[in-house]
């Protein structure tokens, strides 16, 4: 886990290396992304950040996988109708359908001591029918650097919508890292992502539901395909693999 980013205001904007260096490892670790809302924060000038992926299910509905929303310590988020609106108003923008059933709470945003009464918002394709919702309220600080902030927030959202899709590719497809990972079976690749924590082989068998005898076997199984005679070795084999296809794909994305 890297450790939080050093505070920035609208008068020292971080340049787009500064957020690519700060946001980098939250998206080579799946389990690390509900920690960019707060991250942002501290990034940017902003008094309240959401960060949400929604998937379309069909032409007619679309199911939001994860929403996380973080506050500066002087602002409380605001209420989740808001939100919810908000969320749902980009997605009709970016062509998706609500996330929700149920209409808007509202029809404008907070004003106040929670920021700017127009968020920056953007949606972003992140893999095959997923995108990701971002919408940031700046604070008061702003003043005359609206412009500014608007590029650097154009260009964090460009940097995490390319490190998500990479993350998903992998993800979702671990051939992509190559030899001995696409030697896995698609069992022993989730194995080896639930390995990827503090749990013990008795916690990850219970949250697996599967004996910890069934699990150690499967374990064993993984360490030899990975020539690793532990697991420190095999997640620090994992962790290359997987900083090297990153980096690979991002020299080669779009920017």
């Amino acid at each position: 886990m890297t450790s939080m980013p050093v505070n920035y205001s609208a008068a020292t904007l971080p340049s787009l290396l500064d957020i690519a260096s700060c946001l980098g490892e939250l998206t080579t670790a799946p389990q690390d992304i509900d920690l960019i809302p707060q991250y942002l924060l501290t990034l940017l000038p902003l008094s309240h950040a959401t960060f949400a992926l929604v998937r379309q299910v069909d032409a007619e509905r679309s199911e939001l996988v994860r929403c996380i929303s973080a506050s500066s310590d002087r602002c409380a988020l605001p209420p989740e109708s808001f939100r919810a609106a908000a969320l749902n108003r980009e997605l009709r923008k970016a062509g998706f359908p609500d996330s929700s059933s149920q209409q808007p709470g509202a029809s404008h945003l907070p004003t106040g001591d929670s920021g700017s009464a127009n968020p920056a918002t953007a949606v972003s394709p992140v893999s095959a029918g997923q995108r990701m919702v971002l919408i940031a309220y700046p604070n008061g600080d702003i003043g005359r650097s609206t412009t500014d902030f608007l590029s650097t927030f154009e260009g964090t959202r460009n940097f995490l919508a390319r490190s998500l899709a990479i993350m998903f590719s992998w993800t979702q497809d671990h051939s992509v890292l190559g030899d001995p990972f696409a030697a896995l079976s698609k069992r022993e690749w989730q194995i080896l992502l639930q390995l990827d924590s503090n749990d013990s082989e008795k916690e990850l068998a219970d949250r697996l539901k599967v004996s910890p005898h069934t699990l150690h076997s499967l374990i064993k199984g993984i360490y030899k395909k990975l020539q690793s005679p532990s697991r420190l070795v095999a997640l620090k084999r994992f962790h290359h693999a997987v900083r090297q296809y990153r980096l690979h794909k991002m020299q080669l994305a779009p920017q």
